[in-house]
C-alpha cells in the first residue's frame, strides 16, 4: 500500500463528503495507479470527538508508506492521486508538497500557497515571475510519510492543524515539491474585498495552508 487518503466528516455534511469521495474514486479507478497502491478512509462521528482526536485515529488506521488528509469541503487536481504516487516512487521524501489554492466569494478572490521545509516562521510572501503567493510550511494535508504519524494532533478542533504542522515541519529532512495545484478549498466566512493576490500582501493576512 502506498498511499492512505484520511477524511475526517461528520455526518451533516455527508453531501460534501459523497462528492469528494466521487472525484478520489474515479481518481483510483481511472487513474495509471496500479490496483491496491490507495486506501480512502473516512472516520464519522456524531460531534463526540475532536477534529484532533479523529485525525489521530485516521492516522493509527493508515496502511499505506504515505498519508495525505483530504478535508471533507475541499476538491482536487484531476491527477491528485498520480501526482502524489509518481513523487512517493521517485523521492522518497519525507513529504511532497503542492500548490493549493485557497478562493473566496469574489471574482479574482483567491491565493496560491507553495510550501518549502526551511521558510523563515510559519511562512512569507514570496514574487516570482510575477505572481505573488505565501509560502508556507507544509500543511496536513500535504503527503507525508507513515513515520509521521507519530506527531500527534492536539485533541482540538480549532487551529489543530497548525499546532500538528509546526511540529512536523521539525522533524522533515527531506521535501519534494510539486509545482501544480492539486488542492482546492474555500473560505467559509465573508472575507473583504478582494483585488487578486493584492489584498492578502498588503494587509498582513497569514494564511495557515
Amino acid at each position: 500500500m502506498k498511499l492512505s487518503i484520511l477524511i475526517p466528516s461528520v455526518p451533516h455534511r455527508v453531501k460534501r463528503l459523497g462528492n469528494i469521495l466521487w472525484q478520489l474514486e474515479r481518481q483510483v479507478e481511472h487513474g495509471d495507479t496500479e490496483k491496491g497502491e490507495v486506501e480512502l478512509l473516512v472516520l464519522m462521528d456524531n460531534m463526540t470527538m475532536s477534529i484532533g482526536e479523529k485525525r489521530n485515529k485516521l492516522m493509527d488506521m493508515a496502511k499505506g508508506e504515505y498519508f495525505s488528509f483530504v478535508d471533507d469541503d475541499d476538491q482536487i487536481g484531476f491527477t491528485y492521486i498520480d501526482h502524489l504516487i509518481k513523487a512517493i516512487n521517485e523521492t522518497g521524501s519525507d513529504v511532497i508538497t503542492f500548490n493549493q489554492v485557497r478562493k473566496g466569494f469574489e471574482p479574482n478572490n483567491f491565493l496560491t500557497t507553495k510550501y518549502d521545509i526551511k521558510v523563515p516562521g510559519d511562512g512569507e510572501w514570496r514574487e516570482e515571475g510575477g505572481e505573488i503567493f505565501w509560502c508556507g510550511i507544509p500543511a496536513h494535508t500535504s503527503c507525508w510519510k507513515k513515520e509521521f504519524s507519530s506527531v500527534r494532533f492536539p485533541e482540538i478542533s480549532d487551529k489543530e492543524d497548525l499546532d500538528w504542522m509546526r511540529r512536523a515541519r521539525m522533524a522533515t529532512e527531506s521535501h519534494h515539491h510539486i509545482d501544480y495545484a492539486l488542492y482546492f478549498y474555500t473560505i467559509r466566512h465573508k472575507p473583504h474585498k478582494v483585488e487578486k493576490n493584492e489584498f492578502y500582501k498588503s494587509s498582513g493576512f497569514s494564511p495557515t495552508l
